[in-house]
């Protein structure tokens, strides 16, 4: 959850299930009457280089990122993919969602293998589905910003009290700790 800066409930889940899968068999249904047609006109991308093309050509409506990615911190890695995802969609003001697992996002659009993101192109046809998903990470992102400066007003009022009282947050009981050092110094 490094990337995640919102609380992933289960409504959330519930309602990104909800909005991915009726997209997912809008698209199905098109490309079953057409194909060449449902493929000039995709609902859905899911992969991370398809959603990074998305983001970067502003074609997202919606990005939906699982939480459990590995850690992969190479060069080039995992890592590196889903942080500019990220903040191209930020900086897009493209929504991003975080909600499911990798291997959830893989079983609501169909496949046998774990999905870490995927891009929402048209939300035509599930827009009340769509709103409720937003809707529901904003209000996950609002909650997690609350529990952050929560956590902070803590942390400043656990410094003020240190502070006041003297102590100096270093080791207890020791007046000067430099004469920790002299002992195991040569002579």
């Amino acid at each position: 959850i490094r990337y995640a800066d919102q609380i992933i409930s289960a409504a959330t889940n519930a309602a990104t299930i909800s909005c991915v899968s009726e997209l997912k068999r809008f698209q199905d249904r098109a490309y079953f009457k057409d194909a060449v047609k449902a493929k000039m006109r995709r609902r859905l991308v899911f992969g991370l280089r398809e959603v990074a093309k998305a983001v970067q050509l502003k074609k997202a409506k919606a990005v939906v990122v699982a939480p459990n990615i590995e850690e992969v911190v190479d060069e080039g890695g995992l890592d590196d993919v889903v942080g500019n995802i990220i903040t191209a969609a930020r900086l897009n003001g493209t929504p991003i969602v975080f909600a499911l697992t990798r291997n959830k996002l893989g079983q609501i659009v169909g496949k046998r293998m774990r999905i870490s993101a995927l891009a929402i192109l048209d939300h035509d046809g599930a827009y009340e589905q769509f709103k409720d998903m937003i809707a529901s990470a904003t209000a996950g992102r609002t909650a997690f910003k609350d529990e952050q400066e929560k956590k902070a007003a803590e942390a400043e009022l656990l410094l003020a009290e240190d502070a006041e009282n003297g102590d100096s947050g270093g080791n207890p009981g020791l007046e000067d700790p430099s004469a920790l050092n002299q002992s195991d110094e040569p002579t």
